[in-house]
């Protein structure tokens, strides 16, 4: 069987001062296509790696949904909290 795998590249991204990480944790409330389209809201991402951050975070129990500037990563937990998904900012 002939499988293919899609890489996907994002731009890159320019972070003045010191950056941040939004930590997304585990949501047992939301189902899994609520969680990733409130991380593509959120950060702005494609829907695959919305998917791959939402399956890390049930898999592990938390993810990096989201590496900025700190009034960034503020917005897009503000965004993420919006439905009440668990999150934090923790410095990278």
């Amino acid at each position: 069987m002939n499988m293919l795998k899609t890489v996907l590249f994002e731009a890159p991204q320019t972070i003045i001062g010191e950056p941040y990480n939004v930590v997304l944790f585990n949501d047992d409330t939301h189902d899994m296509v609520e969680v990733s389209r409130q991380i593509q809201k959120a950060t702005g991402c494609h829907p695959a790696k919305a998917m791959s951050i939402m399956f890390e975070a049930h898999a592990i129990g938390r993810a990096i949904a989201f590496t900025g500037n700190k009034e960034h990563c503020e917005h897009v937990e503000s965004i993420l909290t919006q439905i009440n998904l668990g999150t934090e900012i923790e410095r990278a």
